[in-house]
């Protein structure tokens, strides 16, 4: 898992900085990457399951990755681009239902359905 989350990293990250405004404050890629570092801590605290805590992570990367096309509703529009890169990186289709699951929980307000959610 490690080796495809590297993977998975990087390519997020270059899309965000050639992608993202580097006017935006708050919607930028030291955000992102904050979020996904509290979000990997919360799991760990919360002793998910190493899959989990790899989904956590994932869903972490993408919900502002749509935000420089779209800002009411990107979360939607994440989980489409989430959807085609996963496919790309082997994920099965429920796998990557839990993640967007958990990416769309960063709409707000925000209602958690899953301990995913809960935790990003």
């Amino acid at each position: 898992m490690t080796e495809r989350f590297d993977i998975i990293l990087k390519d997020v990250t270059a899309l965000l900085v050639n992608e993202l405004s580097e006017h935006l404050t708050y919607h930028s890629v030291n955000h992102i990457l904050y979020v996904f570092k509290k979000a990997e801590h919360i799991a760990l605290n919360e002793k998910a399951s190493q899959k989990n805590v790899f989904f956590v992570e994932i869903a972490a990367l993408y919900p502002d990755l749509r935000f420089m096309n779209i800002r009411e509703g990107h979360e939607a529009e994440s989980c489409k681009i989430t959807k085609l890169q996963l496919v790309d990186y082997n994920f099965l289709k429920e796998d990557i239902d839990v993640i967007c699951e958990a990416i769309m929980v960063t709409k707000v307000p925000q209602n958690p359905t899953s301990h995913l959610g809960e935790i990003l």
